[in-house]
């Protein structure tokens, strides 16, 4: 058993659960694993690049979880189906801080599901667009100012634009040629 499995397993068991792990998926920002146990469980190493806060993301999404689910089961819904379930650590913690200074969270893996990366038909699109619909609605009365602000100015978009354009012009990667058409594309859109 490599060292890294050996961790992961030890990891697991910060949140109750002793099982077989195996990378899943094929996500670009967190490392994702599948816990094969009944019930199966996804576990993730959050990417601290990314998320510099990653006790504010976990607790942003517990609290929106947690209203999600009434709203479901208040429509005679399942919970367990549709929406993320958080699972705990040992000590009551939606996430768990390793000795190396990673961060892990657990979900109970929602069975017989399936995720796109991209839409291969309208239909597709379609379903995802009632899908957010609904989850919009169910967040209508969801007290906005329980969120913490995760990655600032994610979704102010005139600094993202600026941002755009100081990376176009700084071309630290030398992959301005390479996308001119989808450069065109962010500038006729800003």
């Amino acid at each position: 058993m490599k060292s890294e499995e050996l961790n992961l397993k030890a990891i697991c068991a910060k949140f109750d659960v002793d099982v077989e792990i195996e990378p899943y998926g094929n996500g670009h920002i967190n490392d994702t694993y599948i816990c094969e146990y009944t019930p199966r469980y996804i576990l993730q190493r959050l990417n601290t690049n990314v998320f510099k806060n990653p006790e504010a993301v976990m607790e942003n999404i517990l609290n929106v979880t947690r209203h999600l689910a009434e709203k479901i089961r208040a429509c005679g819904g399942d919970p367990q189906r549709e929406t993320l379930n958080v699972v705990m650590t040992r000590d009551g913690k939606c996430i768990y801080k390793a000795d190396d200074e990673n961060y892990y969270r657990m979900y109970k893996f929602i069975e017989d599901s399936v995720s796109y990366d991209l839409v291969e038909n309208p239909v597709q699109l379609y379903h995802a667009g009632k899908a957010f619909g609904k989850f919009q609605s169910m967040l209508d009365d969801f007290p906005a100012n329980k969120l913490h602000e995760t990655i600032t100015d994610f979704h102010n978009t005139p600094v993202r634009v600026s941002r755009l354009e100081q990376a176009i012009e700084n071309d630290a990667a030398k992959r301005v040629k390479l996308a001119g058409k989808e450069i065109e594309f962010a500038k006729e859109y800003a």
